[in-house]
């Protein structure tokens, strides 16, 4: 049995959950059993409730009028509206990151993220998404704004859960996608702009030419 501290019970509870959803060992769609859970970690099912409400917010979980748990249902539909919404922010900060002048400091950042994606190649499939979403992340944090950092680390688990499908099902495979980053980097090394809009879109909408 797992031995958790007293000490903010409900987030390392969270974690633990969230964890087992990012590792598969609740796939898709699959039921999160409560007492079975409680029992596993020596815990009343108040903090798993809780975690579980945390989870629910951040779009990991769905909840039925039965009080069935269970991990969200992968669909084309959620998959796309993700795509979109990662999207409007990597695009939109980039068009901010063009208005304040910081596409050197971009560049940088973003020859860096490369780097350490390409050595990703290597690793493990959980790795080289790591790798691959500190690219598109650089787009954002380059702005220096904390809020839209956060808006992007708050669909961080569910972005990763959603690239980690679409390289099973071979959607995506690592090299087209480093191919891809190393496109938008040329762009912005170049100073197109437009361009760099449209590598961006392309990259986040595969049924745009």
């Amino acid at each position: 049995m797992l031995q958790l501290n007293k000490v903010s019970m409900r987030m390392q509870v969270y974690e633990i959950i969230k964890q087992k959803i990012l590792s598969q060992e609740y796939d898709w769609g699959d039921q999160i059993r409560i007492l079975p859970l409680c029992k596993e970690l020596g815990v009343s099912n108040t903090p798993v409730r809780e975690a579980l409400s945390l989870l629910e917010m951040e779009g990991l979980v769905t909840s039925s009028l039965n009080s069935r748990v269970k991990v969200i249902e992968m669909t084309e539909s959620l998959n796309n509206e993700m795509n979109q919404i990662f999207l409007v922010l990597i695009s939109g900060s980039y068009q901010l990151c063009v208005v304040k002048n910081s596409t050197s400091k971009l560049r940088i950042m973003l020859e860096k993220a490369l780097e350490k994606q390409q050595k990703s190649l290597n690793k493990d499939i959980a790795a080289s998404i790591h790798a691959a979403l500190a690219f598109d992340r650089c787009f954002v944090d380059v702005i220096g704004n904390e809020k839209l950092s956060r808006a992007f680390e708050e669909q961080y688990t569910l972005l990763f859960l959603l690239a980690r499908y679409n390289y099973q099902k071979a959607a995506l495979n690592r090299e087209d996608n480093i191919k891809e980053h190393i496109q938008i980097l040329d762009a912005v090394k170049a100073g197109e702009h437009e361009q760099v809009q449209k590598l961006l879109i392309q990259h986040f909408d595969k049924h745009v030419d």
